[in-house]
């Protein structure tokens, strides 16, 4: 649990949707050497990763079975 709020387990990594790319964010130090290793230099973004949305459930499969926790956000459609 995380230890500032009572009942909120801890995130690992939060995945979002951007159309074709998703960007993964990694929230703890295990997090940040996973990405390190599997990921691809060279496409951060910020403190992201930037991959093709299409790897997403490969790198949730990776992640889980590595220990880490996860979170996907879908970008939410704005009313022009």
């Amino acid at each position: 649990m995380h230890a500032g709020h009572p009942g909120v387990a801890s995130v690992d990594l939060v995945i979002q949707h951007y159309g074709t790319i998703s960007l993964v964010s990694p929230l703890t130090p295990a997090a940040q050497a996973w990405c390190g290793d599997h990921l691809v230099e060279g496409t951060t973004f910020g403190m992201s990763v930037a991959v093709e949305r299409r790897f997403v459930q490969d790198i949730l499969a990776a992640t889980a079975a590595a220990g880490l926790t996860s979170v996907v956000m879908l970008k939410r459609e704005t009313a022009h």
